[in-house]
């Protein structure tokens, strides 16, 4: 069976889901609405910086008992949900990791969407006082997360496109330039035979003057 998403993922430069993650789907969805729509990166330190309890998040819906902290702006009730954080993180871990796969860089990278959806629960039982006991039941959550390149960033198949063209253009004009360098070599050929043939013809003694020797001679034979 394949895994399907809530949302169209044609453009989407990475995609990750965590299936039945034991985690809480209440800090889950607090978690996603507080991320969503930040760059990869900032998305990552933000659900570090809650595992070590350095930055709380706030809890706007599920927040009946949440204390207040003073480090949140336009809200008081927050908390630091590391186990959830941990598991979102590694759902974007591996969403960054298919996307470098794929040739694109996690600076360019923007969190698009993620969502938590409650997909069952496990059946448990806690004992009580008396001989008692009453349900404890673990929640099971689905994770998924979709990467997209941030606006005005290129897609690196459009790179190596491009790429390629100027690597046929210098090709060609590389090929133009042995051409011509082949042609001045042959005109450099037919200057120097030509030179050649005019110094031969220069060289060569002319006929009237042998005749003129043989008629000398021919006049001393006579007045002999």
């Amino acid at each position: 069976m394949g895994i399907s998403y809530s949302v169209d993922t044609e453009d989407a430069a990475g995609l990750a889901m965590g299936r039945d993650l034991r985690v809480s789907h209440k800090d889950c969805v607090e978690i996603c609405k507080e991320i969503k729509g930040l760059d990869l990166t900032e998305a990552r330190r933000k659900l570090q910086a809650v595992q070590d309890e350095e930055e709380a998040v706030p809890m706007k819906t599920h927040n009946a008992g949440v204390g207040h902290r003073s480090n949140l702006d336009g809200w008081d009730a927050g908390a630091f949900p590391e186990k959830a954080a941990g598991h979102l993180d590694d759902v974007l871990h591996n969403a960054q990791g298919n996307a470098e796969e794929q040739g694109f860089e996690a600076d360019n990278l923007v969190v698009s969407h993620i969502a938590a959806h409650k997909v069952g629960e496990i059946q448990g039982m806690k004992p009580r006082a008396f001989g008692r006991a009453g349900p404890w039941n673990t929640t099971l959550v689905d994770v998924e997360a979709v990467l997209e390149l941030q606006e005005g960033v290129e897609h690196p198949d459009e790179r190596e496109d491009e790429e390629e063209e100027e690597a046929e253009a210098d090709g060609e004009a590389d090929a133009e330039g042995e051409e011509a360098e082949e042609a001045d070599a042959v005109e450099e050929e037919e200057a120097e035979a030509d030179e050649d043939e005019d110094d031969q013809y220069v060289s060569q003694p002319s006929e009237p003057e042998e005749e003129d020797e043989h008629s000398d001679l021919e006049e001393h034979h006579d007045n002999r």
